[in-house]
């Protein structure tokens, strides 16, 4: 079929579908170009980089067997000291603030513990009252005794500008192996 045939055949068609169904099968054209020239290039594109993506994660997956990546928590869970030693950081943490010259008045003490790593979180806020250069000493000194100890938060409040003694809350954490028959018996109030 010629060029000039298929004008007319065209013309006729349109002339017969109305001004609306002109409209209609413009469109309709317009909606093929579309495809052809945007949504099909896209989609291709679209597909090539899932396929880049999925090669990427492949490649960052380790490739090493589960029980290496158990051995590292293993290891890393090692690091800290075991459940039994609470006690004992609890008595460096008050001996620093002796130390330290620091009035601690009765704190908040709660344990949790993490059942996928094995650890136990002994989270720690003491309200305390003293000189700025006396909390700060405390603040430093329980970090550097305990390594096992994380600074989580502190709070300073001075009634008045001209007043020596600062009241403050020290959140702290401190992080210990799990033992889940002794993180029971702390959980469920020592009964």
């Amino acid at each position: 079929m010629s060029s000039a045939r298929f004008v007319y055949a065209l013309r006729t068609l349109v002339y017969r579908l109305g001004r609306v169904g002109g409209l209609g099968l413009a469109l309709l054209a317009g909606a093929a170009v579309f495809h052809f020239s945007a949504v099909r290039p896209a989609s291709r594109e679209l597909a090539a980089l899932q396929l880049r993506a999925s090669e990427v994660e492949k490649r960052a997956r380790p490739a090493a067997p589960a029980a290496v990546a158990s051995d590292e928590i293993d290891r890393f869970v090692g690091f800290f000291p075991p459940f039994e030693s609470a006690p004992k950081w609890l008595r460096a943490l008050y001996a620093v603030a002796e130390r330290e010259k620091l009035e601690l008045a009765q704190g908040s003490y709660r344990m949790t513990d993490d059942q996928v790593l094995g650890l136990a979180y002994y989270r720690i806020l003491l309200p305390v009252r003293g000189g700025y250069p006396q909390i700060r000493g405390f603040v430093a000194g329980v970090l550097d005794e305990i390594p096992a100890l994380a600074l989580e938060g502190i709070a300073l409040q001075r009634e008045k500008v001209g007043d020596s003694m600062i009241d403050a809350k020290i959140s702290l954490t401190l992080h210990l192996q799990a033992q889940p028959a002794a993180a029971a018996v702390l959980a469920s109030g020592g009964r």
